[in-house]
């Protein structure tokens, strides 16, 4: 099977900021699937520092 061109690569890992603010806000989401979805998305963003 032939791999889409513009498939988005799977995360193997999230970057350190991206598990600082899992440490901080992820005990405002109620389950494992919810964290993750936030954890996916952050990367995406733009943060200032």
């Amino acid at each position: 099977m032939r791999e889409r061109e513009d498939a988005t690569p799977a995360i193997v890992d999230y970057p350190n900021r991206v598990h600082e603010l899992l440490a901080q806000y992820g005990n405002l989401f109620a389950s494992e699937p919810e964290r993750c979805h936030f954890a996916g998305r952050l990367p995406k963003r733009r943060f200032k520092t």
